[in-house]
């Protein structure tokens, strides 16, 4: 197992989500594959913004920030979050999903009910996609606060009450939509 899955991707956002997390790497994870955990060091919050541009029949295309979740380091503070062992293979897929933001080794940083050996990565926003230098309103997903809340859920209501404590609310406006993917 250890040559097979030499490391974990700390989870904090959507990569809690045993569905999302298949989307990208083309395999089964069921809940007992990921590990709950805390980072300690960090601050979870809505800072991290992908430009997208979106076609509106009346106006044309337009461009507009949709936020994502990030983490700051912060000292004394932590999130909850889950690790997802990896392979090579399976971390190069995730650092093409990932593209606005950089990995970072956090295996320090880490607590967790069981043992674990390896490295720990986690993702965190480039400076260019975080919310201080981006636009001053953006858009929130409904469907990627409902798949985070719904992964959140399946840790049991202790687990989404760890997330939303840990979590900062967004500092300027931002609106929460339904995007349809078609």
């Amino acid at each position: 197992m250890k040559d097979q899955f030499p490391g974990y991707v700390f989870g904090y956002g959507s990569l809690m989500s045993p569905e999302s997390i298949e989307e990208s790497l083309d395999r089964k994870i069921q809940l007992t594959d990921l590990i709950p955990c805390q980072l300690h060091g960090y601050i979870r919050r809505w800072n991290a913004c992908v430009p997208y541009i979106f076609e509106d029949e009346t106006s044309g295309e337009f461009s507009v920030d949709v936020v994502f979740l990030n983490i700051e380091r912060r000292k004394y503070a932590s999130v909850n979050g889950v690790l997802l062992p990896v392979n090579q293979a399976d971390l190069d897929v995730l650092d093409q999903r990932e593209l606005v933001y950089n990995r970072l080794i956090v295996t320090s940083q880490v607590c967790a009910n069981q043992p674990v050996q390896g490295v720990v990565y986690t993702y965190v926003a480039q400076p260019e996609y975080s919310r201080k230098v981006r636009l001053q309103h953006g858009l929130i997903m409904s469907d990627y606060i409902e798949l985070v809340e719904a992964a959140c859920r399946e840790f049991g209501e202790a687990f989404l009450k760890e997330y939303h404590r840990t979590t900062l609310p967004p500092e300027s406006p931002t609106f929460q939509v339904e995007i349809d993917a078609e």
